[in-house]
C-alpha cells in the first residue's frame, strides 16, 4: 500500500520566542515491512535543517535565533507498506512460552527494561499488571504467546476505553490503573509494555501513523502501538538474523494495537521506536520567551494509487 502523509504542527506563543532548539521524530523508517520513498520537513520561520540517525530512527533538528510568535512544522512523507498479512510467520497455536528463557531475556534486555513511564515493578501496580496477563492467558484461544497478546489487546481495549482528553502526555501508569481507567493510544501502549515486560516478552514503543479510512482511530494525530518479539513458526527456526524485520533467528517482531484491537499491518507506518514515549516524542525543544498559548496538530494520511488518492470506506477487521 502506498501512503502519503502530511503532518503539520503549529505552536503559538503569547509573545515572541527566540533562541530555540527543536528535535523532530517524524520521518518514517525503512525496514523489512515498509519503505520510505520520500520525506521532507519545512519550518516557518525558515531554518536550516540537520539530522542524525539514532537507534530508534531518524532525528531531524534545527535552531531558530530570530523572534517569532508562531512556529509551524510541516512533515511530508510517502511510504510503501508491505505487511499484507501480519499473521504470516507468527505461531498462533502451539504453546511456546518456554522459549522465553533467561538467556533470551538477557540478550534482549534493552526491551525488557523498567522505565519511569513503564514502572511495572512498582508495588502499587504489580497486582493490576499481573491480573491483566492472567486474564489474557485465560481468554486466549490457544496457549501461544501470540494468541495471548491478541487476547491482551482486547482486554486493554475494553478495560481502558479510548477516550481523547481523558489523559495527558504525562499521565502515569498508576493514574491509569487506579483512577482514570481510560486513555488514548499512548496510554494503551504503556499498559501493554508493562504487562509484556513483566512476563519477559521483549517489546518496544512505536510512534507512527495510521491510515484510518477503514474505521480505525488515531485522533487525527500521530499514533502509538507496541511491537513484541515473539516466537515464529517452525519453518523459520533456521532463518538468518535480520531477514524478519531485524529479529533474531526463530523470532518475529509484530505490532499490537490495543486502541484499535488489531495486529498492525499495512495501514501502519512506523516512524520511531523506543523503550516508551520519552524515546519517541514526535516534536520537542527548548526556547527562550513566552509560554505556548496554543498547540495545534493536524495529520492526514491518504492512500495513493498511480499517484492519485484512493478513498476506502470498508470497515476494518477487529480481533475479538
Amino acid at each position: 500500500m502506498e501512503l502519503q502523509i502530511t503532518h503539520t504542527t503549529t505552536y503559538r506563543y503569547a509573545g515572541p520566542a527566540s533562541q530555540s532548539h527543536n528535535e523532530l521524530r517524524l520521518a518514517p523508517l525503512t525496514d523489512a515491512h515498509q519503505e520510505c520513498i520520500d520525506s521532507s520537513i519545512t519550518v516557518t520561520p525558515t531554518a536550516k535543517m540537520f539530522h542524525f540517525q539514532s537507534p530508534g530512527g531518524r532525528v531531524d533538528h534545527f535552531d531558530l535565533h530570530t523572534p517569532h510568535s508562531d512556529l509551524v512544522i510541516r512533515a511530508d512523507s510517502r511510504v510503501v507498506t508491505r505487511l499484507d498479512d501480519p499473521f504470516a510467520n507468527m505461531n498462533l497455536v502451539a504453546d511456546d512460552w518456554d522459549e522465553l528463557t533467561d538467556a533470551f531475556r538477557a540478550e534482549n534486555c534493552d526491551w525488557l527494561i523498567e522505565t519511569s513511564r513503564v514502572n511495572y515493578r512498582d508495588a502499587a501496580l504489580k497486582d493490576g499488571i499481573a491480573e491483566l496477563m492472567h486474564a489474557a492467558r485465560r481468554a486466549a484461544e490457544y496457549p501461544s504467546v501470540a494468541s495471548t497478546l491478541i487476547a491482551l489487546i482486547n482486554i486493554i481495549h475494553d478495560r481502558f476505553p479510548y477516550s481523547p482528553g481523558a489523559t495527558h502526555v504525562h499521565t502515569a501508569l498508576a493514574d491509569l490503573f487506579h483512577g482514570v481507567r481510560a486513555g488514548v493510544c499512548q496510554d494503551h501502549a504503556h499498559i501493554m509494555l508493562a504487562v509484556c515486560r513483566s512476563v519477559g516478552i521483549p517489546c518496544r514503543y512505536v510512534s507512527g501513523y495510521l491510515y484510518t479510512s477503514h474505521g480505525l482511530v488515531s485522533g487525527d494525530q500521530m499514533h502509538a502501538w507496541v511491537e513484541c518479539l515473539i516466537p515464529s513458526n517452525e519453518h523459520l527456526r533456521d532463518q538468518p538474523r535480520g531477514e524478519e524485520s531485524g529479529a533474531p533467528a526463530g523470532w518475529v517482531w509484530r505490532g499490537f494495537d490495543a486502541t484499535n484491537r488489531i495486529v498492525a499491518g499495512k495501514s501502519f507506518v512506523k516512524c520511531h521506536i523506543g523503550r516508551d514515549y520519552t524515546d519517541a516524542v514526535p516534536t520537542k525543544g527548548i526556547y527562550t520567551g513566552f509560554a505556548t498559548t496554543d498547540l495545534l496538530v493536524d495529520v492526514h494520511v491518504r492512500q495513493l494509487e498511480n499517484g492519485l488518492p484512493v478513498d476506502e470506506d470498508a470497515p476494518a477487521l477487529t480481533l475479538r
